[in-house]
């Protein structure tokens, strides 16, 4: 969640610099999109770890229930 909402500050304040120049050089361009993309992996590494966590202990929660189940006579 915290690195969503710091993508999206990101992305605020590279508007707000855009909206007001009226030419940028293209090194401030790629330099700043670079940025940006490097905020969209960790955005996408922090999901696909949540995911990960989540089906883990899915898979432990299935595994005991059936340990659970075979037990009982």
């Amino acid at each position: 969640m915290q690195a969503a909402a710091e993508r999206q500050l990101a992305v605020a304040a590279l508007q707000k610099k855009y909206e007001t120049s009226e030419s940028v050089p293209t090194e401030h361009l790629v330099s700043d999109m670079k940025e940006l993309l490097a905020t969209d992996r960790i955005v996408l590494d922090a999901i696909i770890t949540l995911f990960e966590t989540l089906g883990r202990g899915e898979r432990e929660r299935v595994v005991t229930t059936a340990a659970k189940e075979a037990s009982v006579p």
